[in-house]
């Protein structure tokens, strides 16, 4: 009798301890995105194009608030391209409706204009309306606004302000304060910008990009930092890396896209043969952008340095990251093959040729390790797949030199960045190496308590996680598994979604989702994860075996 009074007790306090995490993840989202998508043209006028990205780009500046989260250019983008879009589309409402669900926004702001009237005496007439994306109807009245066209940014502040005041009870600052942040940039500057962003040619943005710059210190006698940063970041693309370095090494540290240059900084030192300075500024990086891609980037330094030791464990935490990376899987087996650890080098390139059966670097490097662990048979059949898939192998063999391979990485996700940047804790004596090792901590040990089957002291453990780091998609997998168990399935998908927005490569997520969905009778969510998580690991036995349930014709 005891003994079930226990368990029910045990059960009660644990769908608390479940309802509890819940409450404060919902917390942790509190706050509501919004996606200002570029305005249509109506006017016939297509010289005025440009002034429907300028809405988009402006308001996304303007909007940012604890309360209002504006999605960037960036990730509208992406919603465009996977819905097969182009940015200069002109939007149906459902159209916009499915780019703000597929860019993960609660809101999205969309307007058109008309312009009026030739010479000094233009005119334009906005008009904006927002949708709510969770109810599926118009908030309010929609805002009109009209007057000369060179008030186009003293009417994007009006804008702004009228969104904010309406959706943040007492909100703080004046239509004049948010008036004078809309109009910092100088007006010729912001057009010459605006229509950098939108050209396709190459020569077209460079020269746009010179007229932004030129124009904005001709009136400010200052830099033009997203301007300089654009410019510098196109060259970097282009490989031109003197030139790109030239331009990015202006860009200073109260510029909002400072750590962005300085991640290119450092890639561009690394091309140009400067491990000094690509060292110095990847060492600040680790401490306040703590992307994988940062990480990888300072191992390969170390690695160049013969600092293997340092090299292991800025890997490993990349890896904490992004486990399913090939590139950091790689250098992982790699350094430690260069640091004389065979079988930790052969244990890390096993589990890569079985994601990626064609890397014929891999296969080398295994062969040479399996060669120094005395399995000569086994070295034999790594050496031939070498063979098949490694074009310089001749040139490795006869030559009796293999040149560095380990692997950089050139961009990083600026969704992921922006992500971050919306939950990076502030406190400026908090290193991420730190946090780091804490993380991975309670995650092993709420890992070990799940494995147990101690899901009071595992559901502790990732609350604690969740309350520093809301952004550990492991967390909110294991959270998800966890509510899954305990026929939290509600729960579950929640843990679950929000593991995938943290992580969407982030295959045993979608695979969970994926059986969750089956065990509903909701095929398409079913198939649209299974699909995501085949995609992303095409052997992955987990989604094999929900594939032979979902289509058992394939068995």
């Amino acid at each position: 009798m005891l003994t079930k009074l226990y368990s029910f007790l045990h059960l009660v306090f644990l769908t608390l301890l479940l309802l509890l995490s819940q409450a404060i993840f919902s917390l942790a989202y509190a706050s509501e995105t919004i996606l200002a998508l570029p305005f249509e043209n109506i006017s016939g006028r297509a010289e005025y194009n440009w002034i429907g990205e300028g809405f988009s780009l402006a308001l996304s500046n303007l909007l940012s608030n604890s309360a209002v989260i504006p999605l960037d250019i960036e990730e509208r983008n992406l919603a465009y391209e996977r819905l097969g879009l182009t940015p200069t589309v002109v939007l149906t409402r459902a159209s916009a409706i499915k780019i703000g669900e597929k860019a993960g926004a609660d809101i999205i702001l969309v307007g058109n204009y008309n312009i009026f009237g030739e010479g000094k005496s233009r005119t334009i007439t906005i008009t904006a309306r927002m949708i709510d994306l969770r109810e599926g109807r118009a908030i309010g009245n929609d805002y009109t606004f009209n007057g000369s066209i060179n008030d186009l940014q003293v009417i994007q502040g009006k804008l702004a302000w009228e969104i904010l005041s309406n959706r943040i009870s007492g909100f703080a600052f004046s239509r004049e304060q948010i008036i004078n942040k809309a109009t910092v940039i100088p007006a010729n500057a912001f057009e010459s910008y605006v229509k950098a962003l939108l050209t396709s040619n190459r020569d077209d943005k460079v020269k746009f990009l010179f007229r932004a710059i030129s124009e904005y210190q001709q009136a400010t006698n200052g830099q033009y930092p997203d301007a300089v940063f654009t410019l510098g970041h196109l060259y970097y693309d282009e490989t031109n890396y003197k030139d790109g370095l030239n331009w990015l090494d202006k860009v200073s540290e109260k510029d909002s896209f400072y750590l962005e240059a300085q991640f290119y900084r450092a890639v561009a030192c690394i091309q140009l043969g400067d491990n000094e300075k690509a060292s110095a500024i990847l060492k600040e990086l680790t401490g306040v952008l703590p992307l994988y891609e940062v990480f990888n980037n300072a191992a390969v330094i170390e690695v160049r340095k013969s600092n293997y030791d340092e090299a292991i464990r800025l890997l490993g935490l990349a890896l904490q990251a992004a486990p399913r990376d090939n590139d950091l899987l790689f250098n992982y087996g790699y350094t430690f093959w260069r640091a004389g650890q065979f079988t930790s080098a052969a244990n890390q390139l096993n589990q890569l040729i079985r994601r990626e059966t064609k890397d014929g670097q891999a296969y080398y490097i295994l062969a040479k390790s399996l060669e120094k662990m005395n399995q000569p048979s086994e070295s034999t059949v790594a050496l031939d797949e070498a063979k098949k898939h490694l074009l310089d192998f001749a040139k490795w063999e006869t030559g009796g030199k293999i040149p560095s391979l380990i692997r950089i990485k050139d961009h990083f996700s600026r969704t992921a960045y922006l992500r971050l940047a919306r939950t990076r804790d502030s406190k400026p004596n908090t290193t991420f190496t730190k946090q780091a090792e804490q993380i991975e901590t309670l995650l092993a040990k709420a890992q070990g308590f799940f494995i147990a089957g101690r899901d009071k002291e595992a559901i502790a453990s990732l609350n604690e996680i969740l309350k520093t780091a809301p952004d550990n998609s492991e967390a909110h997998l294991l959270m998800g598994r966890l509510q899954e168990r305990s026929g939290n399935i509600e729960g579950a998908v929640n843990s679950l979604k929000a593991a995938i927005f943290w992580n969407p490569k982030l295959v045993p997520a979608h695979v969970l989702l994926g059986r969750i969905y089956f065990q509903k009778n909701d095929l398409a969510q079913t198939k649209s994860h299974l699909k995501q998580a085949l995609i992303l690991s095409p052997q992955d036995r987990d989604a094999l075996a929900l594939q032979r349930l979902v289509e058992p014709e394939n068995k």
